[in-house]
């Protein structure tokens, strides 16, 4: 997908429509929409406001892919998991290394963000992950 399809999946992704993205961007609609065309180039300085605005990573975009910077509730649920974690081998008494604690931490919050992905309701729970993380140190 071009990098023009992307700002346009980008805008839309961020609930914004061709109107009210132009004008807090500070362009005519018509300049956003030949940009999400393709009819008019995008400088890099100005894809850069462009995925700041929307939340998305700039070089994601050019890439031809959309990441969403994360949130500070991305942040805070990251952190419980880097504590659950700690929390577990504090408790098992191990020593692993650096790696194998990042290992542990990504693939925790994989999971459970995945699980709230398929269940929107549900609560972030690391509870559900404790005998996972044990496993994971145990070995």
């Amino acid at each position: 997908m071009s990098i023009h399809a992307k700002l346009r999946e980008a805008r839309e992704n961020s609930g914004y429509t061709l109107e009210d993205a132009a004008k807090r961007l500070g362009i005519s609609i018509a300049s956003l929409s030949r940009i999400e065309t393709g009819v008019s180039k995008i400088s890099i300085q100005r894809m850069g406001q462009f995925a700041a605005f929307y939340g998305v990573s700039a070089a994601s975009l050019l890439a031809g892919e959309i990441v969403m910077r994360p949130t500070s509730i991305d942040l805070s649920k990251m952190e419980s998991v880097v504590e659950a974690v700690a929390e577990t081998v504090r408790r098992l008494g191990v020593s692993p290394s650096p790696s194998k604690l990042g290992k542990a931490v990504a693939q925790v919050y994989e999971m459970e963000i995945n699980r709230l992905v398929d269940h929107p309701d549900a609560e972030f729970d690391l509870t559900r992950h404790t005998k996972f993380i044990e496993i994971m140190f145990s070995e």
